[in-house]
């Protein structure tokens, strides 16, 4: 997501202004600065022009970006769908959700949808695409091949839900004949990744945390404070990193720099009128510059968007409060020198915050709105900002005691609606899926991991005899399929789960199919409906044993405490990132861990079950060893099944037992660890190899022998999920028996006979 505008600020660094004056001093330069730097600057006019353009000043520009504009392109791409999107068949339709601010009215909204189409097969292929469920356009390709691009108006009225809703619909029919066979491959619609939302919406009107968060880019920026992190305030930002993982959203974390610290300002725009100010002028130059003062640190504040600090979310603490501070008052002279006379200084704290005690809080930073979460108060941040409560902060600032990001559940089931799953019905010709998408730990219950699933679905009652079809899938494992009845009654699957079909990260799939013709084909193919019902649920029975990414995961659902080094504190900019996407992929609750900083040199024995990052824990096992930039794997025989040496840029994260506690242990390979732009998942196995695209490798260390690391448990369980055939077991061995009795008692007779005959 790109952002480009400015806002009228009536606080600057969560400092609240006196006077008039603060809207100049504070204003940010975000939309501004690519229309100013059109000016030359030089006051010579072109040949074209009759009479030069008196350039501004600085006074005139800070006015006039006080607009508060902002300007967002977000496109398929940045939400996560980097390949394109396929529609072929009779009828294939596709609904694209593109985030816009929740309640708050956009302007100049478009959509430009990148697609093309192939028509290998022939026939007739029709294109609808709509907005809102308004169609916009409608097309009936005739060529082989084309571009079916379009731009599409997007209405500005406010939306709570927070999406821009976009459909597509592809239509080919290629039999001419009704009970002709029309599936078919070469009619094929692509939508391309660069399908982008763009659009202006008011940064003013943003006056509430909940219309805050739904204002976030996909790449959001959490600023830090300067210099090494507090215990406190690396705690608040990793916790807040990983709501925002767990929310869809990268965080990009930036520490604020101090004066001597160097920092890149390629493609950093300062307009012409404000480079009359020293602190500007020193950062129009570009490339690596080396702050020299405090007032080029409230300089590049003030630029917003148009600068390297461009913050959405903030960690305070009072070493942040105080650069702020500072970089304010040197900033204010400059300001007030360049013609905004009587300004006072925006240099005084903010007292409601000091008074009031909120720790969560909506703040402007230069011409942006910053959600500000106090350094002591990161736990309560991250639930109060979980999926469950976010949309209930409607003020601009809250003081958070407790929150839970998830209600207790002490029972020994969970209906699938809070698993992803969302219940209803929904039309099928020939088929339809419906699909549940969630973490293994949500599904952890005081029976252990998932072992059954009640599902209850209904249908009704379609043209042709054959009945419809229903199919559950988890993980792409097929757990059991039923012709239902069709009467328009719930009917239950009652499947069991095995342990191999469950994965850190799940999707369960309910595919139905029906068989559209009817009548011997002399009806028009119908869909029918089918539902799948509130009252589905799964109850656990797999008991967590194994110690690999499964059974850790399934053990991380409560606290867990995450161990770092103190020199991930020296560097969070470089450290953060790979604690929020390992506690990301291991589901732990942001709210529920506990931050522990691990002395150098010394074995450490985590009271619970552990997120370990470069720290010695005592009683680990030995599956993984790693001595800078060599890397050694072994299995649980202490056979060598990788030895290298020179490695960089990479990490090996091992499901390991600490005496009783099990854990992620997290290792840097070699100088650097691997600089990960996208999220990742542990998957299956008990060791894997990171780089800075991802998994690299994943392997079992206990798959050349699995039968021989299984329990007792394992065994029952196994002999459970063979209860089918049970019966025919049970009724060879009855007969078994039966024989036997009958040879026995023919040995009896037999023996009586002689014994009379004597």
């Amino acid at each position: 997501m790109r952002v480009r505008g400015s806002a009228d600020v009536r606080e600057w660094m969560g400092l609240r202004p006196a006077a008039a004056m603060a809207g100049l001093l504070c204003a940010g330069l975000i939309a501004a600065g690519p229309a100013l730097g059109q000016g030359t600057g030089s006051g010579t006019a072109s040949p074209a022009l009759a009479a030069p353009v008196p350039p501004e000043s600085a006074a005139a520009i800070l006015q006039r970006l006080s607009s508060g504009t902002a300007e967002v392109t977000v496109s398929l791409a940045e939400l996560g769908i980097d390949r394109p999107i396929a529609l072929s068949g009779t009828d294939a339709r596709r609904v694209l959700f593109l985030p816009v601010p929740a309640g708050l009215p956009i302007t100049d909204a478009s959509i430009a949808f990148d697609a093309r189409y192939l028509r290998g097969d022939g026939g007739r292929t029709s294109l609808v695409v709509s907005v809102d469920g308004s169609p916009q356009v409608a097309s009936s390709p005739r060529d082989p091949q084309g571009d079916a691009s379009a731009v599409l108006p997007v209405p500005g009225v406010a939306r709570p839900s927070g999406f821009v809703q976009l459909q597509v619909a592809w239509a080919s029919m290629v039999a001419e004949q009704l009970c002709f066979d029309d599936r078919s491959i070469g009619n094929v619609l692509e939508i391309s990744p660069a399908t982008r939302l763009t659009y202006r919406y008011d940064r003013t009107a943003v006056r509430d945390l909940a219309t805050a968060w739904s204002a976030l880019p996909v790449q959001p920026v959490l600023l830090v404070p300067p210099g090494p992190l507090s215990p406190e305030a690396y705690d608040a930002a990793w916790r807040i990193g990983t709501v925002l993982e767990r929310a869809g959203k990268r965080a990009h974390i930036r520490a604020l720099p101090r004066v001597g610290d160097e920092i890149d300002l390629s493609g950093v725009s300062v307009p012409a009128g404000l480079r009359a100010l020293p602190a500007f002028a020193a950062l129009a130059g570009g490339g690596r510059h080396r702050i020299a003062n405090e007032a080029e640190i409230g300089a590049l504040l003030m630029l917003g968007g148009s600068g390297p600090l461009n913050a959405d979310l903030m960690v305070r603490d009072e070493a942040l409060a105080t650069a702020l501070r500072a970089a304010s008052t040197a900033l204010a002279p400059q300001i007030q020198a360049a013609g905004a006379v009587g300004a006072p200084r925006a240099g005084a704290p903010d007292a409601a915050v000091g008074e009031s005690g909120q720790n969560l809080r909506l703040e402007m930073l230069g011409s942006r709105p910053v959600i500000t979460v106090s350094a002591g108060a990161g736990a309560q941040a991250a639930g109060a900002l979980s999926d469950l409560w976010r949309r209930a902060l409607t003020s601009r600032g809250v003081t958070v005691a407790t929150a839970m990001s998830a209600a207790p559940d002490s029972g020994n089931s969970i209906p699938l609606s809070r698993l992803g799953g969302v219940p209803g019905s929904f039309d099928v010709l020939v088929r339809g899926d419906w699909t549940a998408s969630f973490d293994l730990a949500k599904a952890i219950t005081a029976g252990g991991m998932p072992g059954h699933l009640d599902l209850d679905i209904s249908a009704a009652p379609g043209a042709a005899s054959s009945a419809p079809v229903a199919s559950v899938f988890l993980n792409d494992y097929l757990l059991g399929a039923r012709s239902m009845d069709a009467g328009g009654t719930p009917e239950r699957l009652s499947l069991d789960i095995p342990a191999y079909a469950l994965a850190p990260t799940n999707v369960l799939r309910v595919s139905f199919q029906r068989q559209p013709m009817g009548d011997r084909c002399r009806e028009t193919p119908q869909a029918y409906p089918v539902a799948v019902l509130p009252s589905s649920r799964m109850t656990g029975g797999n008991a967590v044993t194994a110690v690999d990414f499964v059974g850790v995961i399934a053990r991380m659902a409560g606290t867990a405490d995450v161990l770092v080094p103190p020199a991930y504190l020296q560097a969070p900019a470089a450290t953060l990132p790979r604690v929020i996407a390992l506690a990301s992929a291991s589901a732990l609750s942001p709210d529920l861990g506990t931050l522990t900083v691990a002395p150098d040199g010394i074995d450490v024995r985590p009271p619970g079950n552990f997120l370990a990052f470069d720290v010695r824990v005592a009683d680990i096992g030995n599956s993984v060893q790693r001595e800078g930039d060599r890397l050694v794997l072994r299995d649980h025989a202490n056979r060598t099944l990788l030895d290298i040496t020179g490695l960089n840029r990479l990490a090996v994260v091992q499901a390991a037992a600490a005496g009783q506690r099990v854990g992620l242990d997290y290792r840097t390979i070699g100088a650097e660890g691997p600089q990960l732009d996208m999220p990742y998942q542990l998957g299956v196995g008990d060791v894997m190899v990171l780089g800075s695209t991802g998994p690299v490798a994943r392997i079992d260390t206990r798959a050349p022998t699995l039968d021989g690391a299984r329990t007792a448990e394992d065994y029952i369980a196994e002999l459970w999920m063979m209860r089918a055939s049970w019966g025919p077991i049970a009724a060879g061995i009855a007969i078994l028996l039966f024989l036997l009795l009958l040879l026995r008692a023919r040995s009896a007779r037999r023996r009586r006979a002689a014994d009379t005959a004597k």
